[in-house]
């Protein structure tokens, strides 16, 4: 029995030009983890598209499908069988984007269509709601796309017989990450050995080949007398010992941990088109916040409050968070740069006594992140510092597994649709939504608690 070579999608397609083992896995996939993920950015950029063709192609067909026989697209648009337009929703046009239109490109000419000219419309960065700025701007690619598509057929018959073939090998580059992280990543990096050298944090690339020349392809085989970083040297002491190891200096950073300490995290929404007057796209909203709050006696209060309505937050969520940051002498985060950037948002929409004490408030940061990364190493935080790897490593109790919500981009994605789109609709499902989004708030700043009273206990036995 022949057996035929399967029509790729678009996406298998793309993958297949940047590597063959992803597009293998691709076309054997049946799903993932992430489908809540994929259908919120799905309609998000449904959004988008159509706020783009509704206001410079009107009278464009949108979602036009086509197959040559080897490859099926969808176009967000066509005009007039000749001109092809596509939606992006970043500030600009990356090097991936002109792969995916010279796809199209080539599928729909070879499909019957009369392309001549390919148009990109994205959001302009300078747009400030409500104008008099342009929201989206309109670029020709055509030129681009036209050289990226002349080589196509070739590739794609080549890609075809690989994609029915057996398994291919792992090609390890830049593409494993870029434009986003590769679904096979692990798969690809870490079979060959535990712990492998591309594990180890901010080393550079000069530093690994003197490794592998040497023979050296895992971190606990490392010599005790190369030359690495710090954080790096104490990433191999932990794997060769086992056991997480703590920095002698770690008590000294703890001590700007000053009570009352405010643990605080806010959860933000970023539209691509701005729904409040004075916003940009994709600026980060504060609509969402979470304060475990810490007495010098060590009572603990928890404070936490959630938009409810389409109206912009920023001023009663101002009214709310300044009297209670005001209490403390510390206010802790994970990675406070984006804490900082949220009061200052508030602090822009507030009056008076509010607005000083949240001004005065960002001058008072201790943050997390830097604190772990310079003084604390697990074997399980595998060369990476975010809060849910160094939680599930130290504080498995508290890992996020157990929550409806336990991301910060879906959060934000569920926030987007529950505020300014109304969804879900139906009053119960709110209700639940609702209680998961305060969960996932209230898990986090309970975390950086923990987190500190862990590391005080870890600092009164350093191993390093």
């Amino acid at each position: 029995m022949s057996v035929f070579p399967p029509v790729l999608t678009q996406s298998q397609a793309l993958s297949g030009l940047e590597c063959k083992r992803r597009a293998w896995g691709l076309t054997r996939s049946t799903g993932s983890a992430s489908s809540m993920q994929r259908e919120l950015r799905v309609e998000s950029r449904r959004r988008l598209i159509d706020a783009a063709l509704h206001l410079l192609a009107p009278h464009a067909d949108r979602n036009v499908e086509a197959s040559n026989g080897l490859v099926s697209v969808t176009a967000d648009a066509v005009e007039a069988g000749r001109t092809l337009f596509a939606v992006r929703s970043g500030a600009s046009i990356k090097a991936h984007h002109i792969d995916l239109l010279a796809i199209q490109w080539w599928t729909l000419r070879t499909a019957g269509f009369d392309i001549d000219t390919c148009l990109v419309l994205h959001v302009n960065p300078q747009h400030r709601a409500p104008g008099p700025e342009p929201l989206f701007v309109k670029h020709d690619v055509t030129r681009a796309v036209r050289t990226a598509a002349a080589d196509l057929a070739s590739e794609v018959q080549a890609l075809q017989s690989i994609v029915t073939g057996d398994r291919p090998e792992p090609e390890p580059g830049s593409h494993c990450n870029r434009p986003f992280v590769c679904p096979y990543f692990d798969d690809c990096h870490t079979g060959a050995s535990t712990d492998p050298l591309s594990d180890l944090y901010r080393v550079k690339e000069r530093l690994l080949r003197r490794l592998r020349s040497t023979g050296v392809t895992r971190i606990q085989d490392i010599p005790e007398d190369f030359p690495l970083p710090a954080v790096a040297t104490r990433q191999r002491n932990a794997i060769q010992a086992g056991h997480a190891v703590v920095d002698s200096n770690l008590s000294d950073a703890l001590d700007r941990v000053e009570a009352p300490v405010a643990f605080i995290d806010f959860e933000a929404i970023q539209p691509a088109i701005p729904a409040w007057e004075g916003c940009r796209p994709f600026e980060a909203i504060p609509v969402q916040v979470s304060i475990h709050l810490v007495d010098c006696d060590g009572t603990v209060e928890h404070h936490e409050w959630i938009v409810s309505g389409p109206e912009d937050p920023r001023s009663e969520l101002a009214r709310l968070v300044a009297p209670v940051v005001s209490r403390a002498t510390t206010l802790v985060a994970y990675y406070a740069q984006f804490e900082n950037s949220m009061l200052k948002a508030l602090a822009a929409h507030a009056d008076g006594t509010n607005r000083d004490a949240l001004i005065a408030a960002n001058e008072r940061f201790v943050d997390l992140l830097p604190m772990i990364r310079d003084h604390v190493y697990h074997p399980e935080f595998r060369g990476r510092f975010n809060l849910k790897t160094v939680v599930s490593a130290l504080l498995p109790d508290l890992a996020y597994d157990d929550l409806a919500v336990n991301r910060g981009d879906i959060a934000g994605l569920l926030l987007e649709e529950y505020i300014l789109h109304g969804q879900p609709a139906d009053a119960p499902a709110r209700a639940a939504l609702l209680d998961d989004l305060l969960a996932y708030c209230r898990r986090d700043t309970l975390t950086l608690l923990r987190l500190v009273e862990l590391l005080r206990r870890m600092s009164a036995e350093p191993t390093h």
